[in-house]
């Protein structure tokens, strides 16, 4: 039995492929619908599958927890590395506890020195993953004391990148911040952790300053738990320890407690925007069922009375449904194929685009996982496309159907349906308009958003000057002094600064540090902070910062002098009030040193765009013996660009071992600083676009289906004295009538999805009714060329012929 049900498919199948054959442009049209639909569907889920759905790519990691300290405040921190070895030799629910933290190491010797990418990591963090190297070995857990760590494992893209995948490179020793470093693995590929960018790895080996301070709350902690421990024992377990600490240190934990969460949750850092374009992209392929469904309800009013015949002469309703279905799975197979091919074409279109802040995106592949999906997204199109078509052309009206001739019986029905499905679609589409137009309202917002600074004709380079070499008093900051000095003396250069955190950058030392006013008593619910950064003597005017009152830093703030500060508008504003500013006295909380307010910039906004400005303290090198990180910003009077190689070969000149480690324009950097959300907007615009193009699309097949079924009456009107305008108007008129019906069915699903996309707008509410007007306005334009080929093509009906062939 199971073997001839199978047979009666294949063969339903097979008369269906013929059948449609036939008929190559009905089929092509259906085919390339569904490929849109389903392409789109497989791209963007093989983006949400590699970021979001699989597990990480370590041995049980549902076992795997991150864990830090909570602030009073209840915000997440890091741990310090006194915290870290307390917890690990009193946590009993976690068998394995391993701390990391970002680094960045100097490759010399091999050619031009090269800025590695670098994880400071335990020799636990491995076995804690429960991964080991590809070739050689991790860490041994004697290499995590001072002095016994002189070792590194290479990431795969490193090895392969920089020294051809030489089987021979272990023992080999490299030299990375002037320290020689044994060669002792290499990591398998595709090994990320924390991500894919990683190039080295070295064992922790806390320094001294780490192990004496409980403030430098620096280090990543990752566990395992305990066989048949689980998350909320853990979390209870850590909560009763740091209360502990807290007992025992007051002056630095009071209020400090715990958390502990699945790792996922925190190595994981995918967009918010990617779940909701996968629900975008889902729109769109309803909608293209919709239009699917529509064109195969014509093609069954066409069919009716070839259909009626095979019921009279007994062929069963499941039958011709079965059949009829057959075609739909046909048409979806087609489309699901072709949808694939083309889901492989937008994945390597997304990732030439290279979008920032998408994890793994160099890694998204069209797998097995997104060719079941695509099965699965082809199947659901053929049942939505396909199922009510089916049944409703395999219960033909027999009377009717065999007394009218072909098409007639079921004529009206079919352009109702087909109407309805129209306004379905509009429904749809309006809702990804008015979201696409909100989420670029807002990117238009951003970008033009004043940054503080004037981002033209400036180049950016950042550097890092390793310990090894820039140990002691003043030495980081006499090399600093000196390179300003030379690169503001290149041909071209009109200014020259530097600062320890540059705006927008996620490269430098950015501290957010406790102040007071020091002649006014602090309160008990006082505890204002302000970020902290250390600039240089012309850095205001390089960035094009500009000095709102009083002095910029000049070459006498040295140590020794007075211990000077520039603070921003917002600072001075929280801080003083009405009062003037200078010469006011600021206490740094965790320092204990007192500063005198010698000058006011303007506020920059420093952590995006989208952020609004914060307090900032900004104090000068020449007071600073321990900055070892730079931003040098050059203001050029021509090309920012054309001075890269000019600076390179003076920092080559100073320290032929010193990378820099970012070489970019300013614009270049404020660019993509809003790239995610650049991205975000193209994305979900062309999915829009292209669910407005298949609304329209729906909406001229149901305009011209109604038109073909009416031919004979449109005749008798125009032989009764009606004018071509008049029928123009009346075809127009309808077509805005459905598009109107569906945007007022989808203008509350418009604003619902406003509200989810809240967290992603900026200067523009979820409700803004210039969005949504103009989101009417692209509709119903839409609709006007959608429906003006059908309303001439009726203007055009001879009405001769019309009545004629009645």
């Amino acid at each position: 039995m199971a073997v001839r049900r199978a047979d009666a498919v294949i063969r339903d199948l097979i008369r269906a492929a013929r059948a449609l054959r036939d008929r190559p442009g009905f089929t092509l049209t259906i085919v390339v619908t569904l490929a849109l639909g389903i392409g789109a569907n497989a791209a963007i889920f093989s983006l949400v599958d590699a970021s979001l759905l699989r597990p990480l790519p370590f041995v049980e990691p549902d076992r795997l927890v991150a864990l830090g300290e909570a602030r009073p405040s209840g915000e997440a921190d890091d741990l310090a590395a006194p915290t870290f070895v307390e917890w690990r030799h009193a946590a009993r629910s976690l068998e394995a506890l391993a701390a990391w933290t970002w680094w960045g190491l100097a490759l010399t010797g091999r050619g031009e020195p090269e800025e590695m990418l670098t994880i400071r990591a335990s020799p636990s963090l491995f076995p804690t993953l429960g991964a080991g190297a590809a070739l050689g070995r991790t860490f041994a857990p004697e290499e995590e004391a001072p002095g016994r760590g002189a070792v590194v494992l290479l990431s795969d893209g490193l090895w392969r990148r920089r020294f051809g995948a030489d089987p021979g490179i272990l023992g080999r020793t490299l030299v990375l911040d002037g320290e020689p470093r044994t060669v002792v693995g290499v990591m398998p590929r595709g090994f990320r952790f924390p991500d894919a960018e990683i190039d080295l790895w070295i064992p922790l080996g806390f320094h001294d300053y780490e192990r004496e301070s409980r403030t430098i709350r620096m280090f990543n902690v990752i566990g395992r738990l305990a066989p048949g421990a689980t998350i909320d024992g853990a979390r209870a377990e850590m909560a009763a320890i740091a209360a502990a600490t807290a007992a025992r240190e007051p002056g630095t934990h009071r209020g400090w407690s715990a958390w502990v969460e699945p790792a996922a949750s925190r190595l994981v850092n995918a967009p918010a925007a990617l779940p909701l374009l996968l629900g975008a992209v889902g729109l769109v392929l309803l909608i293209a069922c919709a239009n699917v469904a529509s064109l195969l309800l014509a093609r069954g009013a066409e069919r009716e009375r070839d259909l009626a015949v095979r019921a009279a002469l007994g062929a069963g309703r499941g039958r011709l449904a079965r059949e009829l279905l057959a075609e739909a799975l046909v048409l979806a197979a087609a489309g699901g194929a072709l949808g694939l091919l083309l889901s492989g074409w937008l994945v390597d279109l997304v990732q030439a685009l290279d979008p920032e802040g998408l994890p793994g995106w160099h890694e998204v592949r069209v797998d097995g996982r997104a060719v079941a999906f695509t099965a699965a997204a082809s199947l659901a199109a053929a049942l939505l496309a396909g199922l009510v078509p089916a049944l409703r052309a395999a219960r033909p009206d027999l009377d009717r159907a065999l007394r009218e001739g072909s098409g007639r019986a079921t004529a009206r029905r079919a352009t109702r349906a087909r109407e309805a499905l129209a306004v379905g679609e509009t429904a749809l589409a309006i809702v990804l308009v008015a979201g696409a137009g909100l989420v670029v309202q807002s990117l238009l917002r951003v970008v033009r958003t004043d940054p503080g600074f004037d981002s033209r004709r400036a180049l950016v380079a950042s550097l890092f000057l390793p310990g090894s070499r820039y140990d002691g008093p003043g030495v980081g900051r006499r090399f600093f002094e000196d390179l300003l000095a030379r690169s503001g003396a290149l041909p071209g250069v009109l200014a020259a600064g530097g600062v320890s955190a540059l705006p927008l950058a996620e490269v430098g030392e950015d501290y957010d540090v406790p102040y007071r006013v020091t002649d006014r008593p602090p309160t008990s619910d006082e505890s204002p902070s302000a970020d902290f950064r250390v600039a240089t003597t012309g850095y205001f005017r390089a960035l094009g910062i500009p000095l709102v009152a009083g002095r910029d830093f000049a070459t006498t703030d040295v140590e020794g002098a007075p211990a000077v500060a520039v603070v921003n508008r917002t600072l001075a504003r929280r801080a003083f009030g009405e009062r003037d500013p200078l010469g006011r006295r600021l206490t740094l909380e965790r320092s204990g040193e007192e500063v005198t307010v010698v000058g006011v910039v303007g506020d920059v906004r420093h952590r995006g765009l989208d952020a609004e400005p914060r307090p900032e303290i900004y104090r000068p090198l020449g007071q600073d013996d321990h900055t070892h990180a730079l931003t040098i910003v050059l203001r050029t009077a021509g090309p920012p660009l054309a001075l890269a190689d000019p600076l390179k070969r003076t920092v080559l000149e100073l320290d032929p071992d010193l990378p820099i480690s970012v070489l970019t324009t300013l614009e270049d950097l404020t660019s993509s600083s809003v790239a995610s959300r650049r991205m975000d907007a193209a994305v979900l615009g062309s999915f829009a676009a292209l669910a407005l193009l298949l609304a329209a699309l729906g909406l001229h097949g149901a305009l011209a289906g109604a038109i073909a079924g009416r031919t004979r009456d449109i005749g008798i009107r125009m032989a009764l004295g009606a004018g071509r305008r008049r029928v123009m108007r009346e075809v127009v008129g309808r077509g805005l009538a459905l598009a109107a019906t569906g945007f007022a069915l989808g203008l509350p699903a418009a604003v619902l999805l406003a509200r989810v996309l809240r967290g992603m707008l900026v200067g523009v509410g979820p409700a803004d009714a210039a969005t949504h007007a103009g989101a009417a306005v692209v509709l119903l334009g839409t609709a006007l060329l959608a429906a003006w080929l059908p309303a001439r093509r009726a203007a055009g009906v001879d009405a001769a012929a019309a009545l004629r062939s009645s």
